[in-house]
C-alpha cells in the first residue's frame, strides 16, 4: 500500500448557532438529527447570554456537499434566526472500517495509516462499552483481553477514507 495518500486534505463546513428559546430536550433531540443526518461531528454546550439567559451553543462539522441541507434543518427544526456557517480545510489520517476475531467473539475495528505509514488498530468504542457492561470490567481490562487475544484484521471495505 501506498500511504501517500495519508493524511488526506478535505474541504468541511462548519455551522453554529446560540439558541436560549428552547429546551434541553429539544436540543437533544436536534442533534440526534443533525447525526443522523450525517454530520461528521456535533457539538454543543450550555452558554450565557444577553438578558442573563441560559442557552445553547451548538456547531456541528458536516460535508460541504450538504450545507444547504443542514441549513434548512436549523431553520426548520429549531427556534433560531441565524447561524454562522464557515468552510475550513482538515488534515485526517486514512482509515477503514473491518472485523477482529478475539476471545469475545468477531468486534468491529477501526484501522488508521498514520503519517509514517504504520497501520494501526482500534476496537470501536461501542464495542468495548457493551462489553464493559456484559463482563463488569473496566475498559483497560477489555482492551487489555482484546490486544492479548485479537487475529488479523479483516477489511469490510476495500477503499480508504
Amino acid at each position: 500500500f501506498n500511504n501517500s495518500n495519508s493524511p488526506r486534505l478535505e474541504e468541511i463546513c462548519i455551522q453554529e448557532a446560540w439558541i436560549d428559546d428552547q429546551s434541553s430536550e429539544e436540543i437533544a433531540s436536534f442533534i440526534k438529527i443533525l447525526r443522523e443526518a450525517g454530520a461528521l461531528d456535533v457539538s454543543h454546550s450550555l452558554i450565557n447570554m444577553k438578558k442573563g439567559r441560559m442557552g445553547f451553543s451548538v456547531t456541528v462539522i458536516l460535508p460541504i456537499e450538504k450545507e444547504k441541507y443542514f441549513r434548512d434543518l436549523w431553520f426548520n427544526q429549531t427556534n433560531t434566526i441565524g447561524i454562522r456557517e464557515r468552510r475550513q480545510k482538515r488534515w485526517t489520517l486514512l482509515r477503514r472500517e473491518g472485523v477482529c476475531m478475539t476471545s469475545f467473539g468477531k468486534l468491529k475495528f477501526k484501522q488508521v495509516i498514520k503519517s509514517n505509514g504504520e497501520l494501526k488498530l482500534k476496537p470501536e468504542n461501542d464495542e468495548i462499552f457493551i462489553l464493559q457492561k456484559k463482563y463488569k470490567k473496566s475498559p483497560d481490562e477489555i482492551k487489555q483481553i482484546i490486544n492479548e487475544s485479537m487475529g488479523e484484521f479483516i477489511p469490510l471495505e476495500e477503499e480508504w477514507k
